[in-house]
């Protein structure tokens, strides 16, 4: 894809999710975003939504809010002090701007539903955009039948004994990266040995190497027990 075509995540306007309050707050984004802040602040929040939106994409909302604690707890206080959460994000690129809008309201059985949800696209020059509506009273969203990009969320901070980056892993899963970096070491070993990848991989390098000059490289060899099995080094 041409890189000045790709459509970015301009802004985003959230209402009544998690520690951000029914009255709104708008994010602006540009191609590197840093957000600094003191602890309970809402960093981890916004993390958390661009969390609920991977889920989303791949209609498993319920799932999301299952391993979250219930539908309550995505709410402002809660449902009896913020019965729904409204966002929109906008995404644009010199030639269109898009706009995806949702609401989530309170359920029955700490759930929740999509009460609103809308697409509109605008061309530069056309004076307003097409907006498409997609079925209100859902559990799960309508956009993975009608998108095929998602959205990715990788935390990498986890570097415990038992966590998975430090670990083996199946050398074949390497077609996307896991958002815990589970697979990371089956990833690079792909991107290093194909021909269409390894420049991205000398650009990882030499981005390290910037900030830990010592380095060399990473040591990505199949295990010797067995060669199905990956570990980095």
């Amino acid at each position: 894809m041409n890189q000045e075509k790709r459509l970015k995540l301009s802004y985003i306007k959230l209402k009544g999710f998690k520690s951000i309050a029914p009255e709104g707050q708008t994010i602006d984004f540009q191609d590197i975003t840093v957000l600094l802040g003191a602890n309970g602040s809402g960093k981890s929040n916004l993390v958390s939504f661009f969390s609920m939106l991977n889920y989303m994409m791949t209609e498993a909302l319920q799932i999301y809010i299952g391993e979250n604690g219930g539908a309550e707890t995505l709410l402002y206080y809660g449902a009896k002090k913020t019965n729904r959460e409204i966002a929109e994000m906008e995404f644009t690129n010199p030639e269109a701007k898009d706009i995806y809008k949702f609401s989530l309201s309170h359920a029955a059985g700490d759930t929740v539903i999509f009460t609103e949800e809308t697409i509109s696209y605008q061309q530069q020059g056309r004076e307003s955009p097409y907006t498409f509506t997609l079925d209100p009273g859902r559990k799960e969203s309508g956009l993975p039948e009608r998108a095929k990009d998602r959205c990715q969320v990788f935390q990498f901070h986890d570097t415990s004994k038992a966590a998975k980056i430090r670990n083996k892993g199946y050398i074949d899963y390497n077609r996307f990266l896991r958002s815990d970096a589970g697979n990371l070491a089956a990833f690079l070993y792909a991107m290093q040995n194909s021909d269409a990848t390894n420049k991205y991989y000398r650009r990882i390098i030499r981005y390290i190497q910037q900030i830990m000059p010592q380095f060399g490289d990473f040591e990505l060899k199949p295990s010797r027990l067995n060669e199905n099995y990956i570990m980095l080094n």
